[in-house]
């Protein structure tokens, strides 16, 4: 796609593009929302003056990866972007050094299947591009890492494969953390963690040795491994299960 300035280019009916899409310039989006659905197989690429997507989106985006430059925009949808690869040059899920607008949507995770997965650029110092929603259900053996700081203003969910850190961060999530029974997160890094909702955890957490806020408290009905100190702030949370040898304030 190349249109000059704010040219808009619009696809109709549930779309499927079996390789790359690649914005220069000018603006992607959908004609009809009632069949907005929109499948990249391959890797999605948004330029510096191209745009994903348009305010008011709710079909279902599924790419193999996404890529967001300088001066590029994804305006996701409010319902879910899915994403199944990498890049090829990388094991980037999602790259962001431009605008990603969650609209309230959700970003899941799936692949790939035989490698890890990395979320790069979704907060900086001089650039705030929250998620709003983040799943992640890779396959058991795959690690979904994260690079850099990152806020998640709903829910995080880990239903299957492994969320880890890296000594990256800080994370902070506002909503509820929930642990599938599949599902790991943490690992033993200095990364410090806010997670305002309350942590349900039916599967495997590793709390990390930075600052550790679990405002809403942890219910802890799987394996939870720590000797880190957790602090529970806010006006109250819940402790539930064995929290290993955690110190808690």
């Amino acid at each position: 796609i190349n249109e000059d300035g704010s040219g808009v280019v619009q696809y109709n009916g549930n779309t499927t593009i079996a390789g790359d899409l690649t914005i220069e310039e000018g603006i992607f989006q959908f004609y009809d929302n009632n069949n907005s659905n929109l499948t990249v197989s391959g890797d999605v690429d948004i330029e510096s003056g191209g745009q994903l997507g348009a305010a008011g989106w709710a079909g279902a985006g599924e790419f193999g990866s996404l890529t967001i430059a300088s001066g590029g925009t994804y305006q996701a949808t409010s319902g879910t972007t899915t994403i199944t690869n990498n890049t090829p040059s990388g094991q980037f899920a999602i790259t962001n050094s431009g605008t990603f607008t969650h609209n309230k949507g959700t970003v899941a995770i799936t692949g790939p299947t035989d490698e890890h997965s990395t979320l790069v650029g979704l907060m900086t110092a001089t650039r705030s591009s929250p998620l709003y929603n983040l799943t992640i259900n890779n396959s058991g053996s795959v690690n979904t890492n994260l690079s850099g700081a990152m806020d998640i203003e709903g829910d995080l969910t880990v239903t299957d494969g492994s969320y880890l850190l890296g000594g990256q961060g800080p994370l902070v999530v506002h909503g509820l953390t929930n642990i599938g029974a599949n599902g790991l997160f943490g690992d033993t890094s200095d990364s410090a963690i806010t997670l305002h909702g309350l942590v349900t955890n039916l599967g495997t957490m590793v709390t990390c040795s930075g600052t550790q806020n679990y405002n809403g408290g942890v219910r802890n009905l799987g394996t939870f491994t720590s000797d880190d100190t957790l602090t529970i702030g806010g006006t109250g949370g819940i402790l539930e299960g064995n929290l290993d040898d955690a110190n808690v304030n």
